[in-house]
């Protein structure tokens, strides 16, 4: 999954760079139009129809250029948008499997330590059981017989 994952984001990467470059491309175009917006008009004002025409022209070839661009600038952010979603439900996954796994190991560390965490505990407590017996028979006092015995 791992290795899925890092082509993935490989293509990712990839399909991004490819999508900014088309923004470029089109951006470009863009700003070609407008040049070819002011050009028949100012033409015009000098007087030459002929010009005015051959820029009209020009502005067409522009046009047609610049909904390809568009086109597949849609078509790339499209790619890119599922390519992403793609690698963040890999992602999901991949958290998903590691956070079973980390819960597994969990769950099989403390089923198996707690009868040695109980044998230990017991074993201590057994000690400290032991220990105060000693120790308040040490220190216990022994009083002389009483009177009243006699």
């Amino acid at each position: 999954m791992q290795e899925e994952l890092v082509q993935l984001r490989q293509a990712v990467a990839q399909s991004m760079a490819a999508l900014k470059r088309q923004e470029l491309q089109y951006n470009r175009s863009q700003v070609q139009l407008e040049e070819y917006d002011r050009q028949p008009l100012q033409a015009l004002q000098n007087g030459d129809q002929n010009l005015a025409n051959e820029n009209l022209s020009q502005k067409q070839k522009y046009v047609s250029l610049a909904e390809t661009l568009r086109s597949k600038l849609d078509l790339q952010s499209r790619q890119v948008h599922t390519l992403m979603k793609d690698l963040l439900a890999i992602e999901v996954k991949i958290f998903k499997a590691k956070s079973e796994l980390s819960r597994e190991r969990l769950i099989t560390c403390f089923t198996t330590s707690k009868p040695e965490i109980i044998g230990k505990v017991d074993e201590e407590l057994a000690a400290l059981k032991a220990k105060i017996m000693a120790d308040s028979l040490a220190h216990q006092i022994v009083l002389p017989p009483s009177d009243a015995a006699k």
